[in-house]
């Protein structure tokens, strides 16, 4: 695949110490006539800093981890993470938004294609990068919206879309902001595996075409709803295919009733991909139907929330091309921290396809400390040989614990316990008779600004 320009990486570099400079505590330390610049004054900036300590052990098998259920393995790295965005309000119709990057992380080994060899910063790989730089163009008082450059795209949920990309955004409200519709065309799309850049890797310029149309109301607060269509032309795949041509038709319904909400999530998946083999002239052509569903039930009560969640997609849990395998263009969507996971650390995989999970989370707040507990019970799509003349679709359970109390303001530590029990179906797919648990535990710190 063609690479795009690299330039981005040169303009952080002299955007940052530019910013540096402008807001440098002695540049106006002496009582001059000194006029700023109208775009200074206009500039405004915010972020995060964030670092979590990791640990993992397991004696079993874990896909991009733990290869083998013979040794006990014990790992613990650290990732730092700078988040810097920026806005250049021109006039009063027209911004310039970027947001760009510093990460890295110390430790000695690799976990999910991570390489955590080294203890410098650097030393893991390129530690500064560009992800958004893209231009807002307002118009008809506000009501409607253009965006133009490499921006972020997401759909809700993340199950289909959500990274960054280089493409077009328009919106438009009608009804006093009752109703709005968007649009989106993208053209390319960043090729990291992370969501919106928790993580490197290069942009890549595809062969690929995206379209998405869709419309979101609200009603008084107590009822949203969101529905769309996605349509992908792709005729260079990252993974094992020639080419795809899929639509996807989603709809998102929020409600809330006093103490009780409801949130349901629908998406039906089709058309077709075509196999990428040795043989290409007898490539296969994959016919897809498939569908997606997320259903939350649960109430409120004063600092405690309680909620009732099943989740799930058709598909072979082994096989990405399937006739009822749901396709994402870059979906990155976090149900827990093993299983179905994009936040760090250990993670089976970031889309559904093939996986059913259902589960109790239970969230309290109090004062400045906040409490989650969430058991979540994993099964298979279809069921899975096990032995001869026997299958199973159970796949795991998994048990997570989450605290984070706010310091101050800005300020806030957070700690994570995550405790994955395979069953049958998993240590089958692992190719292992190991049921030994996988367990993660994270502590980390973050200050926004």
């Amino acid at each position: 695949m063609r690479k795009l320009v690299k330039g981005k990486l040169k303009f952080s570099y002299i955007l940052f110490l530019f910013i540096a400079i402008i807001f440098s505590p002695n540049l106006y330390a002496e009582e001059e006539n000194v006029e700023l610049d109208k775009n200074i004054k206009n500039l405004s900036f915010s972020g995060f800093f964030r670092t979590r300590l990791w640990h993992f052990q397991s004696k079993n098998v874990f896909p991009g981890s733990f290869e083998d259920d013979i040794t006990e393995k014990y790992v613990t790295y650290q990732d730092l993470f700078l988040r810097n965005r920026f806005l250049l309000k021109v006039s009063s119709n027209i911004e310039i938004k970027t947001v760009f990057d510093i990460f890295t992380v110390f430790g000695e080994s690799v976990i999910n294609n991570i390489d955590t060899k080294g203890g410098a910063l650097g030393s893991a790989g390129i530690n500064l990068k560009t992800r958004n730089l893209y231009l807002t163009y307002a118009l008809l008082s506000q009501k409607m919206q253009f965006a133009l450059g490499l921006q972020p795209f997401s759909l809700p949920g993340g199950y289909i879309l959500a990274s960054d990309g280089t493409g077009i955004k328009m919106s438009y409200d009608i009804f006093k902001g009752f109703w709005n519709s968007y649009i989106y065309y993208i053209k390319a799309y960043d090729n990291s595996k992370e969501n919106f850049g928790e993580g490197f890797g290069n942009y890549n310029f595809n062969d690929n075409d995206i379209y998405v149309w869709g419309s979101k109301t609200s009603f008084n607060e107590n009822y949203s709803l969101e529905f769309y269509y996605v349509y992908q032309k792709d005729l260079d795949l990252n993974y094992d295919a020639d080419w795809a041509k899929l639509n996807w038709v989603g709809c998102h319904n929020k409600f809330f009733i006093n103490k009780y909400f409801i949130e349901l999530a629908l998406i039906y998946n089709s058309g077709k991909i075509r196999e990428k083999t040795d043989d290409s002239a007898n490539n296969e052509t994959t016919n897809v139907k498939a569908g997606l569903f997320d259903l939350w039930l649960g109430f409120r009560y004063e600092a405690l929330e309680f909620a009732l969640k099943v989740k799930g997609a058709t598909g072979n849990i082994t096989h990405r091309i399937h006739s009822n395998s749901f396709q994402d263009i870059r979906a990155s969507n976090s149900f827990t921290s093993l299983i179905i996971d994009n936040t760090g650390g250990l993670s089976y995989r970031g889309s559904l396809y093939g996986i059913l999970g259902q589960g109790i989370e239970i969230k309290y707040a109090f004062s400045n400390f906040e409490l989650l507990t969430r058991y979540v019970h994993f099964r298979t799509a279809n069921k899975i040989n096990i032995q001869e003349n026997k299958k199973s679709n159970y796949f795991g359970d998994e048990y997570e614990i989450q605290g984070k109390y706010n310091i101050e303001e800005y300020f806030s530590i957070f700690i994570n316990g995550a405790v994955f029990n395979p069953n049958e179906a998993y240590t089958s797919i692992m190719q292992t008779d190991n049921k030994n648990h996988i367990y993660e535990f994270m502590i980390g710190g973050r200050v926004d600004y």
